[in-house]
């Protein structure tokens, strides 16, 4: 678990220079939860389709925080 926090600090100091790649990424993010959801939602799987909703809200809510920010 300590190389996943390592590789997290990583990516954060990377996109702290880069902030429009940081925003890039997060609709991605936010893309493929949706998809993911729709996917889970078809096959049933309630819990699997709510918490990859809450990854694609999560992502977009930190989007707009950056867009709120001006990064």
């Amino acid at each position: 678990m300590g190389a996943a926090r390592s590789s997290q600090g990583d990516i954060g100091q990377r996109t702290r220079r880069n902030p429009t790649r940081a925003v890039e990424r997060l609709r991605y993010i936010a893309e493929m939860a949706g998809e993911l959801a729709a996917l889970a939602g078809g096959e049933r799987q309630p819990m699997l389709t709510y918490f990859l909703n809450m990854a694609r809200v999560e992502a977009e809510m930190q989007i707009a925080e950056r867009n709120r920010q001006g990064t």
